[in-house]
């Protein structure tokens, strides 16, 4: 029984309650005869025990079980990538869809299974997801992930967990950290089933070797792009050259093997005034290959129309010195000072309209920056010490590190240390060296620029047939940030090897630059190889120009504008900095970003902390595209403007790499505590829901009334109905 009130309460409520109904049946019958008064108190007392029984609720306890209906989210994978055939020779979304009709299949009590599919974004699909066409060219599972949480945050509990079947491709970028803690939260497993496996790219890639070039008017130059081939087998492929405005001025068919890179070159002449040019490099799309994207790329071409201001200075005259002089006076493009010291206290300067002089001692070399103002490379020779006091030392540090060029062309400059030169030096040099050793390029020579445009690349035979450097000194130590060019090479691998022979080093804003080799004039005088010949002369000037534009400011220009990167994706960050010679005052230059000849934002300038020259700004790489920054000022000498290029990358594609990734697919089920499966364990996933359910069943106990029969109220009713009926015949109502 379970009463309605406690058992000893409703006993005491019964026995009186009874009672009572005897008593007022007995009282209310003292007319009638004795056997109808019995008779009413039985009835009566009866009708009260009847009562009695429905207040104690007579029957029994049940234990009743109930299923709280919960959905199991299937995100089925719709992108490109998923129509790779790479699952046991069925395409990826094939697989998928197989998996997501087994779910479908067998699905337990109290589970629903409901599908949707996603590429961009999340579509509910009715079913099973249908077969249709792919939905999108991107993979945003993070995206589809996270919406499928949100649809269920106002009731997680009726989330059994979500089973991701796809290749792992995730396009856009996007970090799972926060939908990874959604799932977390809501106590939702992210099952996964990876598809697929790696994919090689098919690709041709273009690539400036140089984004920005510099040269002088009416110079010959060259415009080179490196063309990558990835898994296009020998390729062939028709590289042009495109002005600004549409003209193809050159075609080259560059031969390029599977996985191999080539470069490809283009000789343009520098028109007769100052300018900036953008040139478009193009490729068609090569059968098989699946980015096109990277088919085009951009090089801006600056053309310089002032000659560079040459101060050639040697204090131990050579055959060296000589012939690099009058090499670097036949160049149309340089302005060459020369100052020799004959004998102490004794110097002899040439102008560069070829005036000779004799030269105060206290005026052979500059000692201070407004005596700098006008020279824009100083070359060294031997005998630094006789021209290089401390004034003049701290001159050269601050002219190179504004912005300057210093070249040592005859290896270590003095005949002893040099506290004054060693800020700017790119090594310290040991004792001479007398030794034959081959002269090679270095990889880092071909990176910078210097090799495999104008001068021969690394793998030209050229370095192999030239004659030995026989003398040049030990390298002690290199600086920071030195950088070799050229090294020397035993070619019997005996004797000296790696010998720096070729080093540079950034100082500042400026550039040093280190030729330790003696007697490199040998290849130019005497009759060793024609080619040997024509290898000096094309050195030194290359080395020269290729110095000044790797400066801070190219010559004859106030104003050098420089950024941190000239190749970004969208939403990088950019440091741009612009800078003006010498240390004056100067007002804010304007900045502003084009595309296609149109200004399309002007990014916020702020001034370099110390003051001076210097201005800084930061901005974001906006839509993919070739742009070019402009900046320009009003300087004394007139208004000054500088531009230089830089692209935008565009954003992967979906095609450019179907790889698989079960790595992103693995950390999303691992950290939400979820299990990565194979194909054929699908099924297992509903079997693990199952189990689950039959933990988190709720049992309860149900009370099944006994009395809750229609003649157990019935006979309550008529054991009334007699009494009132005998009291009715017996004349007692």
């Amino acid at each position: 029984m379970n009463p309605l009130l406690p058992f000893e309460y409703l006993v005491l409520l019964g026995a009186v309650g009874m009672g009572l109904a005897a008593f007022s049946a007995w009282r209310t019958s003292a007319r009638a005869p004795t056997a109808v008064r019995v008779a009413a108190v039985i009835l009566r007392v009866l009708g009260a025990v009847a009562l009695f029984a429905l207040a104690a609720n007579p029957g029994r306890w049940r234990e009743e079980h109930s299923v709280a209906q919960r959905e199991l989210v299937v995100l089925v994978d719709h992108s490109a990538s998923m129509a790779t055939a790479d699952v046991d020779g069925r395409t990826r979304r094939d697989a998928a869809q197989s998996a997501a009709e087994a779910l479908a299949r067998k699905v337990p009590e109290g589970l629903v299974v409901r599908p949707y599919v996603f590429a961009d974004k999340l579509a509910v699909a009715a079913g099973t997801p249908p077969r249709d066409e792919l939905r999108g060219g991107a993979s945003d599972i993070v995206g589809a992930l996270g919406a499928v949480l949100s649809r269920h945050a106002a009731r997680p509990e009726r989330l059994a967990g979500v089973v991701v079947l796809s290749d792992g491709r995730q396009l856009p970028e996007a970090s799972p950290n926060e939908t990874i803690g959604q799932a977390m939260a809501m106590g939702a497993p992210v099952h996964v089933l990876s598809l697929g496996g790696p994919v090689a790219a098919r690709d041709l890639e273009l690539a400036p070797v140089r984004r920005h070039v510099s040269a002088f008017t009416g110079q010959s130059c060259r415009i080179q792009v490196r063309v990558t081939n990835a898994n296009l087998g020998n390729a062939a492929p028709t590289i042009e050259l495109v002005s600004p405005d549409g003209t193809v001025l050159g075609r080259t068919q560059v031969r390029v093997e599977a996985n191999t890179s080539a470069v490809a070159a283009f000789a343009v002449a520098a028109p007769d005034e100052r300018t900036y040019i953008e040139y478009t490099l193009r490729t068609p799309a090569w059968p098989g290959e699946t980015t096109l994207a990277n088919n085009e790329t951009s090089v801006g071409l600056s053309v310089l129309d002032t000659r560079a201001e040459v101060l050639l200075v040697e204090g131990m005259p050579y055959w060296d010195s000589k012939f690099l002089a009058q090499l670097l006076r036949r160049q149309p493009h340089l302005r060459v000072t020369e100052t020799y010291r004959l004998a102490p206290e004794k110097y002899y300067r040439i102008n560069p309209d070829g005036e000779e002089s004799d030269s105060p001692a206290a005026e052979v070399f500059p000692a201070s920056a407004e005596a700098f103002a006008g020279v824009d490379i100083v070359v060294f020779g031997k005998g630094a010490e006789y021209f290089i006091g401390s004034e003049q030392a701290a001159a050269l540090s601050a002219f190179v590190r504004r912005g300057g060029c210093v070249v040592f062309a005859r290896g270590r400059p003095s005949t002893r240390d040099m506290p004054g030169l060693a800020d700017v030096e790119p090594a310290r040099w040991g004792p001479p060296v007398v030794c034959d050793v081959a002269w090679c390029p270095t990889t880092l020579g071909a990176e910078a620029g210097l090799f495999g445009e104008r001068l021969p690349g690394l793998d030209d035979t050229l370095w192999d047939r030239l004659p030995s450097v026989s003398r040049f000194y030990r390298c002690e130590s290199l600086q920071p940030f030195a950088q070799v060019l050229v090294e020397g090479r035993s070619r019997e691998n005996q004797g000296e090897t790696g010998v720096p022979l070729l080093v540079t080093r950034r100082v500042g804003r400026g550039l040093a630059v280190a030729v330790n080799a003696d007697s490199l004039w040998h290849w130019d005088f005497f009759p060793i190889a024609e080619e040997a010949k024509e290898t000096y002369q094309a050195f030194w000037p290359e080395l020269i120009q290729w110095t000044l534009t790797h400066a801070e400011f190219l010559p004859g220009q106030p104003l050098a504008l420089r950024l941190s990167r000239r190749a970004a994706s969208r939403g990088d960050t950019i440091r741009l900095r612009v800078a003006t010679r010498g240390n004056g005052k100067a007002d804010a230059p304007r900045v502003r970003v084009f595309r296609g000849g149109q200004a399309v934002f002007e990014p916020g300038l702020v001034q370099a902390a110390s003051g001076g020259s210097g201005w800084h700004a930061l901005f974001a790489a906006p839509e993919p595209g070739s742009y070019r920054i402009e900046a320009s000022a009003a300087l004394p000498d007139g208004e000054a403007r500088v531009s230089t290029p830089f692209q935008v990358l565009p954003p992967p594609s979906e095609p450019d790499d179907v790889s698989a990734d079960p790595a992103f697919l693995a950390r999303l089920a691992n950290e939400t505590g979820g299990r990565v499966v194979e194909p054929g364990e699908v099924e297992e996933l509903l079997a693990m829901q199952e189990r689950e359910r039959s933990v988190q069943d709720t049992a309860s106990m149900v009370w099944e009334c006994e009395w809750d029969r229609a003649w157990v109220l019935l006979v309550a009713a008529a054991l009334f109905a007699a009494e009132w009926y005998l009291r009715r015949r017996s004349g007692l109502l």
